[in-house]
């Protein structure tokens, strides 16, 4: 221990002289411990095996096996300096190191290779220890350096370097201090001679009887500036540890207690008179003059009476639970022989090794080497007898000045730094501990066995840190509150240690406690909030569960009352919550299971709401249980919480009394088809089981729970809920289909995947693939698609017969061909009543003339979910070929503009031209949203007949279709792919009617068209069964869905003639589609074994708006080309056409 000056606080001369009088003894230098006696620089491996023996003394190689080395932890170290280039401090030293020297101004100092205390208590409590080096206590805790001892500091108002050094490490986060320095003996037998540098006895040397202090006769408080310091660290919630003292050489009887900052919490009003110290009299010493050093007997000092008045207000009593004392041992852990012992401050005072400095074979060694690297010979050198002793050394390995590696005794200097490492690790292994409770852990794990039970001398005994690592070792210990209560908050531990007392523990706060530990004390266990893990055994102890809290486990707990949640051989499973009635209400669920009444033999049923327990991702092989040595009751808010096994089995209470269920709720988690239809046992209570619960709950989505009391046993009755797998269903497909697997056996595949499943998302999305509604879309898709086909040949016929737009033929044309190349964005494929291309056949004709044209079809579309079916991505792709003629004549004459750029001429007018079609298209459909895994591959062929013809003002087009199609459906079930291949037929009869009326410019010609017109289409799809799926795979009847349609709109067409250049004209048409009847489709299909059920299909839309816009430039007599633009607005579907087109007149 480094002795240290306390620099008065500033008063008069005639106080000021004494004072440093007294303190002047304070600075002799200890004769053998705490200075370095022989050392020499060395290669860590080239110490021999047993250097190390302080950390086996105190287990500290267990603790670091097992992982517990204190990171995260912060040690603030008040000193010397160290050399912090050191390799034994390489990244440890925390950057908010300071030093509180003169001049120093708070800059820390990073280097200082002469220091050796420092450095020596610095890598006892947490030298890095790599590639074989010196290794602390927590090698894995930061160190805060705080260099305050022996730098020549002067007191700045009240208090001197130590002091702020105490204040700046609380200020800045340290967990633990260690502070291993204190003052001197008053009176010591030996002195050194300053001129010689000898050893000479002390002629005014004294036995003091007890430790003396000074009063500061301005303040009233002791004249020790630390103290005021402690306080301030204390309530910072700070654990410091300080070194007792090595004083017991000079002064045996004081030496008996610690001395200095360890002495502090026994310096109280109820101690003042017992002679343990004495306060030294200041104003008497000012007054009569007295020397201190002319003192030679302890009758001579100006002591203070214990009564006295002035000391009324000296009390540190209430720090005795935020600093611990340490007192030395040598190898075979006994006492050190300078070591003061632990005395009346035995409550907190604990040993750890220090090494011995008494005459043996050796008490030091040095490693002889070759340069600072090391290597070379070792050689074995003695302190006292000349290097003779060759045995194993009293002191253990630590770093020395310069970086040295030496083996030393280190006095009660270096026993404190190995508390102050084990604290660092019990403050990061749990952070929820307050300091006085981290104190409290140290000092009931310490080992206590045979010589070290002597509290007067080893306090607490032998410090234990790998037991310390592991919790408290004791509750009530003597001088402890009956009770550790402690708050986790948020965070989890576990005390595996075998905790025994009269006292008990509180669990309060978030987070989880283990208990692993046979632990056999008897006081009462409260579990106030959070979760309290029962692994071991707390059978000696009665257990209360508060409301919201948990007791889980699978150990044996005592006589047990619970108004919390209790789950046996479980915890809360993750996206939990618990609600304020105890109710768990989990991510994606519904609200809770309220529960229903008792049915007449008392039985409790689980209700019919939604579920309240979330599922646990991990099960057990079998049931695990929790034991109650004792009885157990439940009150009305408990729960009781249990989880299924995957052998079907509950786990379970065992009570070896009887257990009272006063209602309360039941929770039953993990539920699977394993449990259908079995009793299954939720306690077993060796003297009988009454009452039942108010609630059943359960966190799977379509069980029913009965719970009945039956004998020593309380049973669980599973079965489906009445409203089956309906339950989660949010539309009518996934009721359907539901419903038609709730008869299904519980060893059915679908069956148990359904019942098994407890996301209600995944199990609504799990009803939608076997619902198979791709089926009934495909019915509806190839109704709908026909209007793709119907908008071709309507404009290839308005087109043909009318002369609205387009290039006119000649007079006498035949064998005209018409190619059509169109470019789709995704849409709707074809808009009904978009406006025709251009054309190359005339309106002029006679009877025979023929035009064959042919177009490319391409179009992508995305149809939304109405909420029952799946949304559908879909692409076509196709060619339509036709030819078309004029069946009768009339002599009507117009002018032919595209004949000739400048002349006129009359022909005759075709009113009726007929003309046939034949297409073939492929369509690739894919569902979308949460029925996605399902895909549609369609190949269609068509033929088609079409005509128009002009009954006086009115131009009358229509036409008729018939189609055959191949389906191939794929659908992603879960249980494989399913597949199904089917045929398909389309019909379609349509027409529309315009009446065009012509509005001349001087620089064009326009015309507008009113419009009305009608369809009707058919498609029926056959029978099918699918493969691949076992039972999920899907057989279905044939399906037929059909509309009437109807539309009203107007197209305007206008032209411009230029000459040389040809013929330029636009056309645009606003028009409402609307669709009569159901315009749902459906299929009637059945699962592999279950009841036949209904899934309907995407609905086409009611109503859209078309609108369309195009422009054709007829640049020849023989040539023209033609853009485009349709689109279709409904309800659900955004529609987009665009087509290119070329046509060229032979």
């Amino acid at each position: 221990m480094t002795p240290h000056r306390n620099t008065p606080p500033s008063r008069s001369t005639a106080l000021a002289l004494p004072w440093r009088k007294a303190q002047r003894n304070h600075f002799r230098l200890l004769p053998h411990v705490g200075a370095v006696i022989l050392g020499h620089a060395c290669c860590p491996m080239a110490y021999a095996e047993g250097d190390d023996w302080n950390l086996d003394r105190v287990q500290v190689h267990e603790a670091h096996r097992r992982g517990k080395t204190g990171a995260g932890a912060r040690i603030g170290i008040i000193d010397t300096g160290l050399f912090a280039n050191d390799p034994a401090f390489t990244g440890r030293i925390d950057p908010r190191s300071a030093n509180f020297g003169d001049g120093d101004a708070g800059a820390y100092q990073a280097v200082d290779r002469q220091e050796t205390h420092g450095s020596m208590v610095a890598a006892i409590a947490a030298a890095g220890g790599r590639n074989g080096d010196v290794r602390g206590v927590a090698p894995g805790a930061a160190i805060l350096h705080l260099r305050a001892l022996e730098v020549g500091g002067e007191d700045r108002g009240w208090e001197g370097p130590t002091a702020r050094a105490i204040r700046h490490a609380a200020d800045v986060g340290a967990h633990v201090i260690n502070g291993s320095y204190g003052p001197l003996s008053i009176s010591e037998k030996y002195l050194v001679d300053l001129s010689t540098g000898q050893r000479i006895a002390n002629k005014n040397y004294f036995e003091q009887s007890g430790q003396y202090l000074f009063l500061n006769p301005v303040t009233g408080r002791p004249d020790e500036d630390d103290f005021a310091a402690i306080d301030h660290a204390a309530a910072k919630d700070v654990l410091m540890v300080f070194s007792a003292g090595n004083e017991y050489g000079d002064q045996p009887r004081a030496s008996r207690h610690p001395t200095g900052n360890a002495l502090l919490p026994l310096i109280a009003r109820a101690n003042h008179g017992s002679g343990v110290y004495r306060f030294i009299d200041l104003d008497e010493y000012a007054v009569n003059g007295i020397d201190m050093e002319d003192v030679q007997r302890e009758s001579d000092m100006a002591l203070m009476d214990g009564a006295d008045p002035r000391l009324a207000r000296v009390d540190y009593a209430h720090l005795k639970r935020t600093i611990i004392a340490v007192v030395a041992t040598d190898r075979d852990n006994h006492i050190a022989s300078y070591s003061n012992r632990c005395g009346d401050a035995w409550q907190w005072c604990i040993a750890a090794p220090g090494g011995d400095v008494e005459p043996g074979p050796e008490d030091t060694k040095e490693i002889a080497a070759a340069g600072d690297k090391g290597g070379g010979d070792t050689a074995y050198i003695d302190a006292r007898n000349g290097g003779k002793g060759k045995t194993g050394p009293l002191g253990f390995r630590t770093v020395g000045p310069n970086g040295r590696r030496l083996v030393q005794a280190v006095g009660t200097s270096g026993a404190a730094p190995h508390v102050a490492g084990a604290a660092a690790i019990v403050r990061a292994e749990f952070p929820f501990l307050t300091a006085g409770q981290a104190q409290e852990v140290i000092l009931t794990t310490a080992d206590n066995r045979g010589h070290l039970g002597d509290r007067g001398i080893y306090g607490h005994g032998l410090l234990d840190v790998d037991r310390a690592s592991r919790g408290p070792g004791e509750f009530g210990a003597e001088g402890y509150d009956r009770l550790f209560d402690l708050d986790t908050k948020g965070d989890d531990g576990t005390f595996s240690n075998d905790i025994k007392g009269t006292g008990g523990l509180v669990k309060r706060g978030a987070g989880r406690l283990a208990l692993s530990g046979a632990n056999t004390y008897s006081g009462a266990t409260v579990v106030a909030g959070g979760t309290l893990h029962v692994s071991g055994s707390i059978a000696a102890s009665d257990v209360s569960v508060q409301r919201g809290a948990w007791l889980t486990g699978t150990g044996v707990v005592g006589n047990t009352v619970s108004n919390g949640i209790v789950a046996p051989g479980g915890s809360v499973a993750p996206g939990e919550s618990v609600a304020p009635d105890g109710s768990v209400t989990p991510e994606g669920s519904g609200a809770p299971n309220d529960g229903g009444a008792p049915d007449a033999s008392g039985a409790r049923r689980a209700g019919v709401g939604g579920r309240g327990v979330a599922s646990a991702t991990t099960r057990a092989a079998t049931g695990a249980s929790l034991s109650v040595a004792g009885h157990f009751i439940q009150l009305p808010q408990g729960v009781i919480r249990s989880t299924v096994a995957g052998d079907g089995t509950l786990a379970r209470l065992v009570v070896a009394g009887k257990a009272e269920i006063r209602g309360g709720t039941l929770q039953v988690a993990g539920i699977t088809t394993a449990a259908l239809g079995k009793p299954l046992t939720l306690i077993d209570a060796r003297q009988g089981v009454t009452g039942n619960f108010e609630r059943v709950q359960s966190d799977s989505l379509f069980a029913s729970l009965t719970s009945f009391a039956q004998g020593r046993r309380l049973q669980v009755a599973v079965g489906l809920d009445p409203r089956g797998f309906g339950i989660v269903a949010r539309n009518a497909n996934q009721r359907s289909v539901g419903k038609a697997v709730d008869p299904l056996p519980a060893s059915n595949p679908v069956f148990e995947r359904l019942f098994n499943t407890y996301d209600a998302n995944a199990a609504r999305g799990s009803l939608i693939r076997l619902a198979g509604d791709i089926h009934p879309s495909v019915t509806g898709m190839l109704a709908e698609q026909q209007a793709q086909t119907r908008a071709t040949l309507l404009g290839q016929a308005r087109s043909a017969g009318d002369g609205t737009r387009g290039m006119a033929g000649a007079a006498g044309t035949v064998n005209t061909v018409r190619t059509v190349m169109t470019v789709s964005t995704p849409g709707m494929p074809g808009t009904p009543g978009m406006p025709g291309t251009a054309g190359t056949a005339g309106a002029n004709g006679k009877n025979g003339d023929v035009r064959v044209w042919g177009e490319y079809l391409n179009s992508r579309g995305n149809l939304s979910s109405d909420g029952n079916a799946s949304g559908l991505r879909r692409r076509s792709d196709g060619v339509i070929f036709g030819a078309d003629t004029a069946v009768s004549a009339n002599s009507v004459s117009m002018s032919n503009s595209a004949s000739s750029a400048n002349s006129d001429s009359s022909a005759s007018l075709a009113p009726t031209r007929l003309g046939g079609a034949v297409s073939f298209g492929s369509t690739t459909a894919h569902t979308r949203g949460l029925g996605a895994g399902q895909k549609a591959d369609i190949s269609s062929v068509s033929l088609s007949g079409y005509g128009s013809t002009q009954a006086g003002a009115v131009h009358l087009r229509y036409g008729a279709s018939l189609g055959s199609s191949e389906v191939k459906t794929r659908r992603h079930t879960g249980f494989g792919t399913a597949k199904a291949r089917y045929k398909a037929g389309t019909a379609q009869i349509f027409g529309e009617a315009g009446l065009p009326f012509s509005m001349p410019f001087s620089f064009g010609d326009a015309t507008v068209e009113p419009y009305v017109g009608a369809a009707c289409d058919r498609a029926r799809t056959q029978g099918f069964k699918e493969s691949g799926a076992d039972a999920a795979s899907l057989s279905g009847k044939r399906s037929t869905q059909g509309n009437i349609s109807s539309s009203l709109g107007v197209r305007a067409n206008y032209a411009w003639d230029l000459g040389r250049r040809g013929r330029v004209s636009v056309h645009a048409q606003l028009g409402w589609l609307h669709a009569y009847g159901n315009i749902t489709p459906a299929t009637r299909m059945r699962l592999t074994d279950s009841a036949a059920f209904t899934t309907q299909g995407l609905p086409r839309n009611r109503d859209a708006l078309l609108v369309s816009a195009a422009t054709t430039w007829n640049f020849s007599r023989r040539g023209a080309i033609d853009l485009a633009y349709g689109g279709a607005f409904g309800g659900r579907a955004r529609d987009h056409t665009v087509r290119a087109t070329a046509g060229w007149r032979f």
